[in-house]
C-alpha cells in the first residue's frame, strides 16, 4: 500500500508531443496517489493543452520575465499556498529557478534528465532517466523509469469510416455482388528481402514498409505519419533484425492498434511482447510463412494473440501501468 503523498508541483517546459504524454501520465499519477498536482508552465500553448487534460485550476502559466527572480518568487508563492513538498522538473526549466528551488530544504526535487549523471548521496535532487525498464537506486538518488510514448486514446478515437474509405481508395477492399473482398496487408519493419516480397506477391498479399513508407500501395500525404491509421490498414507487422528505439516505438503502435506482430524468436522481443505475438526462427523462411498463414486462416488464433497483445500493452506500456511505477517512487522519496 502506498503511503500518503503530499501535494506535488511539476515544472515543465518541453516539446508539445512530449508534454501531452506527461499531462496524461500526471493525471494517472494524481488518481493513483490521491493527491493534488500543480503544473507550472511557461508556454501558453502547453497551458491550454494541460487544462484540457488535468484540473484547470491546477495549471499555472508563468510569463517569461527577464528577471528570473520574479519567476522564482511567483513559484515560491504557489509552493507555500498549495503546501507543496515535492517538485518535479521536466525540460528546460530556467537555471536560476531550479537552483533556488534546490536551496529550499523543505522541498524534495526530482529532475527528469535525458543524459546520465553519476550522483552522490549528498546531491540536492533525485535524478530520473526515462528507460524501458524500471530500476531505482535510492541511496544514489538515481532512478530509471519507463515513459509512455503511445497515447492509446488515439487508437480508440480513430474514425473507422475514414479508414474504410481509405481502404477502398487504395484498392484494399472492394464490393462485388454484395460480397466484401478484403486484401491481406502485411506490414514490415527492418530489412525487406526480394525473396520475401516475391513470397507476398505470389500469395496475393499487399505489403507496406512502415519505415520507408512504400510498398504495393502508397499512402497519400500526412497519412503515412498517422500511425493509428497506418496500423489499422495492416493485418500483421513482420519484424526482422535487431531492435532499437525506432522499431520499439513502431511495435508498440502495432500492439496498441491490434495489429498482430510477427517477430524473431529473440529474448529481447519476447521480453517486449510476451505472449502477444507470433515468433519465428529468423533463419527459417518456412516458419515466417507459417506465421503469416496462421493469421490469414486461423481466426481464433488471431483473436487470441490480439487479446494477449492488448493485455501486454495495458500491463506494461499504458499510462496507468507506468503511473504506478512513478507513484511508488514519489511515495518513497
Amino acid at each position: 500500500m502506498i503511503s500518503k503523498v503530499h501535494h506535488i508541483a511539476v515544472l515543465i517546459d518541453c516539446d508539445k508531443e512530449i508534454a501531452i504524454h506527461w499531462f496524461e501520465l500526471l493525471q494517472q499519477i494524481k488518481n493513483y496517489l490521491k493527491t493534488e498536482i500543480n503544473i507550472i508552465i511557461w508556454s501558453s500553448d502547453l497551458a491550454d493543452i494541460a487544462r484540457s487534460i488535468v484540473d484547470v485550476d491546477k495549471v499555472h502559466l508563468m510569463s517569461r520575465s527577464l528577471f528570473k527572480l520574479n519567476d522564482y518568487k511567483l513559484i515560491n508563492t504557489l509552493i507555500k499556498e498549495y503546501k507543496i513538498e515535492k517538485c518535479i522538473e521536466i525540460g528546460n526549466i530556467p537555471q536560476f529557478v531550479s537552483w533556488k528551488l534546490q536551496q529550499n530544504n523543505i522541498l524534495t526535487i526530482i529532475k527528469v534528465l535525458d543524459k546520465f549523471e553519476s550522483l552522490g548521496e549528498s546531491n540536492d535532487y533525485f535524478a530520473v532517466h526515462p528507460s524501458h525498464t524500471a530500476k531505482i537506486n535510492y541511496k544514489q538518488k538515481i532512478a530509471h523509469l519507463p515513459f509512455p510514448t503511445i497515447n492509446y486514446k488515439n487508437f480508440l478515437d480513430l474514425d473507422t469510416q475514414v479508414v474504410l474509405n481509405l481502404k477502398q481508395n487504395l484498392g484494399l477492399i472492394s464490393y462485388e455482388n454484395q460480397i466484401i473482398n478484403k486484401s491481406f496487408v502485411c506490414g514490415h519493419l527492418g530489412d525487406m528481402t526480394n525473396e520475401f516480397v516475391r513470397y507476398l506477391e505470389y500469395n496475393q498479399c499487399e505489403w507496406y514498409d512502415v519505415l520507408n513508407k512504400k510498398g504495393s500501395f502508397i499512402l497519400p500525404g500526412k497519412l503515412s505519419n498517422n500511425f493509428p491509421i497506418v496500423y489499422e490498414l495492416l493485418d500483421c507487422l513482420v519484424v526482422s533484425g535487431d531492435i532499437d528505439s525506432v522499431s520499439q516505438y513502431q511495435i508498440l503502435n502495432a500492439i496498441a492498434s491490434g495489429t498482430i506482430v510477427i517477430a524473431p524468436r529473440y529474448e529481447i522481443y519476447q521480453e517486449l511482447l510476451g505472449r502477444g505475438a507470433l515468433y519465428y526462427n529468423p533463419h527459417s523462411s518456412s516458419e515466417l510463412s507459417a506465421c503469416i498463414e496462421v493469421i490469414q486462416k486461423n481466426e481464433n488464433k488471431k483473436l487470441l494473440v490480439r487479446d494477449l497483445a492488448s493485455e501486454q500493452f495495458q500491463r506494461k506500456y499504458s499510462y496507468q501501468a507506468i503511473a504506478k511505477l512513478w507513484s511508488h517512487l514519489l511515495a518513497r522519496i
